[in-house]
């Protein structure tokens, strides 16, 4: 089918799997890297949690 991938959460690639029938890919991120990331890139503490109404014309 194509190419697949693994990816950690700054989007460094850590595992991938070919095209060859029954490749597997497995990788591992460890939970220093998760808050890490977290850390130098706060995204989800700059989520919105509700729904703006659109602005009146």
């Amino acid at each position: 089918m194509g190419n697949s991938l693994i990816v950690d959460p700054m989007g460094v690639e850590v595992a991938t799997a070919g095209e060859r029938d029954g490749e597997v890919a497995v990788g591992w991120i460890s939970p220093a890297r998760v808050a890490e990331v977290r850390r130098i890139n706060p995204a989800l503490a700059l989520r919105r949690f509700r729904i703006a109404e659109p602005a009146a014309r």
